[in-house]
């Protein structure tokens, strides 16, 4: 487990959390400035339309009441993460359980006693923007990436990110294991808590092989 900062909302009879590092900001958008993109719910936001999305259903037309909406920016891509209430903002350990069964979220843990939905922000990006999950370098090998972390949440945020933006990426848990793959990659990402406690020649001996 890792402590997380998570912002909790309730969407629809679900309680949910999102890594309160993807909100830039909250919002209220009032039925009335939805606009349509085809199927798609709009906003107008930033000189731009900003991709209206909820994580049990789609906007509606008949939707007509204020909504609650977390605005997730990565690069130049925005969208707006419609919830019904926002709960609170915790600091907490967590312990993700898998759930790849289910479209837009990466798994359910006890945040504060209560079964907790743990939304994939970057699914839901994709979702709005196609183009970032088809972006490989064009005319070159794709980079190859290392990633080595043994926390499950950020394994699972980070490594679609990675490979959205181009990469090749091989994940390990075990620094161990990691370090016989090192010469196979370009570059290796690690979390330096991993090697908390350990004497600094142990860390030196990773970052140098």
């Amino acid at each position: 487990s890792s402590s997380v900062p998570l912002l909790t909302v309730r969407v629809g009879q679900s309680r949910q959390a999102v890594p309160l590092s993807a909100v830039t900001r909250l919002e209220r958008i009032a039925a009335s400035q939805i606009e349509w993109s085809g199927a798609q719910a709009v906003v107008q936001y930033g000189g731009a339309l900003m991709p209206l999305m909820r994580t049990d259903r789609a906007i509606s037309r008949d939707d007509n009441k204020t909504m609650i909406c977390l605005i997730i920016d990565y690069k130049d891509k925005v969208i707006g993460l419609v919830a019904d209430e926002i709960i609170d903002v915790v600091d907490t350990d967590i312990r993700l359980m898998s759930d790849a069964g289910r479209a837009g979220i990466i798994g359910s843990a006890i945040v504060q006693g209560a079964a907790t939905d743990v939304v994939d922000v970057v699914w839901h990006l994709t979702q709005a923007f196609p183009d970032l999950a088809q972006r490989p370098l064009r005319n070159q090998a794709m980079p190859r990436v290392l990633l080595v972390e043994d926390c499950p949440f950020f394994r699972d945020m980070l490594a679609p990110v990675l490979r959205s933006a181009g990469f090749s990426v091989t994940v390990e848990t075990d620094t161990v294991h990691a370090r016989a793959q090192m010469a196979a990659h370009d570059a290796v990402i690690f979390d330096l808590d991993m090697f908390a406690g350990a004497r600094g020649s142990v860390l030196d001996e990773f970052c140098t092989s």
